[in-house]
């Protein structure tokens, strides 16, 4: 749902937001970097100048403990007091009894009572049980914070730098960072001189085992620092911070209006003109407004629609030339087209009258020489007779050759009509196997009938399908070389039609060769030359399937021997419409 929310907005929208987040994350967190280092090194230098005032007051404050003098004692603590991170100055006897104390403000009034700057001494005491353990360079002892006279230690406060992030938002008084410095004297060598040894510890059976150098102690310099200037500084430079910082997101926001708009725009100019083209208008374009990738994007735009003017005005132009253009090419060829079906005419006329003006003088010629073959004029030699019989061999395939012609014409003319009759092609096909017995022994040829089931009945002229059948298996015959097989396999098909393959083992047709086996007089050039034909069997086996409303196709494959296809439908009206599809 948020990333379908997210796909509407616009790319403005998305570009100045993320780029909006990115700037304000980014400033936020350099800036919370920058205070936080700011933090660091103001409390660093805050411990740093609290130590240098412990160590310079030690320094100068020996000789006046040492002495008991309060005057000087106090002297130096207005000294230090006059430093503004100062806020309070406690000095004290070796044993930790208190000889001068004073400060600034409230911890002026809070120094004053005895119990309450015992409650510092107590701070600084309460790391060790023993006194001596409080001589050591200075250090930083507690951070503390006074809130309604109330003392609160750093035991009682957050970390260090939680509590100046809680001074920068003003939700808390300044914190003071208590130091302690030891007072020590000048440094003695116990066993340079016996006597002072003797006086020094007291006691003159126990001399000291060690030869180090001692060093005696006086007392210690308490000194609290205070965070007040640190934190009006802070506060100063966090406001100083944030100010930059708005002003910085201001500026990088109007950069980012100004990118944005500068992308935007040209990209909302070409959606607009986008829309008008896919509407139609391919008149638009669009002045590049710049050199970058969306001046780029425009003018490779404004190609476009020019190219689309160009070939809209090219297409326009044909659509207004095309019309008189097929109306010429049409006439053109309707003209071709009567005067083919012209020489078509007068071809299967001047075929049928070939025929029948050859018909008569051959069938003459046939009887005379059948009867000189029989004897009718007189005995003839052997040579005489073997002459004879080649003539008259040649009379008749000239006579199948000009009634096959005749036949073809009549077919071609639609002078040919059917006498339908119900015909059971499995009973058909063995009556013509049988009829052609004698051919087949001749060439040693196995035929091969296969019937799946009974075939049912299906309308035809018995006498067009018997001639039609036979010369498809006849030049199967032809074609197959001796000794080998023919299949002749004929099976129902769903729709009730007729599928009929006779498939031989001759040498193949090529398959640029398919489509021209069934025009009258083609020959392959694959065959043999020994192969006798007229050429026209399949194209009149073509023309009397068709009359059938069959379909009759070939496949082959070059020294594999080709198969014939023939399909009839049960009846007339039943008739496919494609050949392929349901075989």
């Amino acid at each position: 749902m948020r990333v379908a929310s997210l796909n509407r907005l616009s790319l403005k929208t998305k570009l100045i937001t993320v780029t909006a987040l990115i700037v304000v994350a980014s400033c936020t967190t350099l800036s919370w970097l920058f205070i936080d280092r700011e933090i660091a090194s103001m409390a660093e230098g805050l411990a740093h100048n609290g130590k240098l005032v412990a160590n310079n007051l030690a320094e100068t404050s020996r000789h006046a403990v040492f002495a008991g003098d309060q005057e000087r004692l106090q002297q130096l603590m207005q000294g230090a007091l006059i430093s503004e991170q100062v806020a309070y100055v406690l000095i004290l006897s070796r044993d930790g009894r208190l000889l001068s104390a004073d400060g600034k403000g409230v911890w002026q009034q809070y120094v004053a009572d005895p119990e309450q700057a015992d409650r510092l001494i107590l701070m600084s005491l309460n790391r060790s049980t023993s006194s001596a353990a409080l001589v050591s360079p200075p250090f930083q002892d507690r951070i503390i914070e006074l809130d309604n006279g109330t003392l609160l230690t750093s035991d009682d406060l957050p970390h260090g730098r939680t509590c100046w992030l809680r001074l920068l938002a003003g939700t808390a008084h300044p914190i003071v960072f208590h130091l302690t410095q030891a007072i020590q004297g000048p440094t003695l060598s116990l066993n340079s001189d016996p006597l002072l040894s003797l006086t020094l510890t007291e006691s003159a059976l126990n001399p000291p085992s060690d030869t180090a150098l001692q060093t005696p102690l006086y007392g210690y310099v308490l000194v609290g620092m205070s965070s007040s200037q640190g934190h009006l500084l802070l506060r100063k430079m966090a406001g100083q911070v944030v100010v930059i910082a708005c002003i910085i997101i201001a500026f990088s926001f109007a950069a980012v209006v100004y990118l944005t708009r500068h992308i935007t725009t040209p990209l909302t100019a070409l959606t607009s003109l986008a829309t008008r083209v896919s509407q139609g208008d391919l008149s638009v374009s669009l002045t590049p407004s710049s050199h970058d990738e969306i001046g780029q994007l425009t003018t490779t735009f404004n190609q476009m629609t020019t190219a689309l003017k160009t070939r809209e005005d090219d297409l326009t132009e044909l659509n207004r030339t095309l019309e008189s253009r097929v109306n010429t090419r049409t006439e053109e060829l309707q003209r071709a087209n009567h005067k083919l079906l012209q020489l078509d005419r007068l071809k299967t006329i001047l075929v049928s009258n070939a025929s029948h003006e050859l018909r008569t003088p051959l069938t003459s010629i046939k009887i005379h020489v059948k009867n000189l073959l029989d004897g009718v004029t007189g005995a003839l030699g052997t040579d005489q007779l073997q002459a004879l019989g080649r003539a008259h061999e040649n009379i008749e395939r000239l006579r199948t050759l000009i009634d096959d012609l005749l036949d073809l014409s009549r077919l071609q003319a639609g002078g040919v009509e059917l006498t339908w009759d119900d015909v059971r092609l499995d009973m058909l096909l063995r009556d013509i196997v049988e009829g052609l017995r004698y051919y087949s022994e001749q060439k040693q040829l196995a035929i091969d009938l296969v019937f799946p089931g009974q075939l049912q009945t299906i309308s035809g002229d018995r006498d067009k399908l018997r001639r039609a059948l036979t010369n498809v298996i006849h030049n199967a015959m032809k074609f197959t070389p001796q000794g080998k097989r023919i299949r002749i396999d004929a099976h129902q098909l769903t729709d009730g039609s007729v599928l009929v393959t006779v498939e031989d083992a001759g040498c193949g047709i090529a398959s640029e060769e398919l489509d021209k086996v069934f025009l009258p007089f083609f020959r392959s050039p694959h065959t043999s030359g020994t192969t006798r034909g007229s050429g026209l069997g399949l194209s009149i086996a073509k023309e009397l399937i068709e009359l059938h409303h069959g379909l009759i196709w070939a496949e082959s494959t070059v020294g594999q021997g080709s198969r014939l296809f023939i399909r009839l439908p049960r009846a007339p009206q039943d008739a496919p419409a494609v050949i392929r599809d349901t075989v």
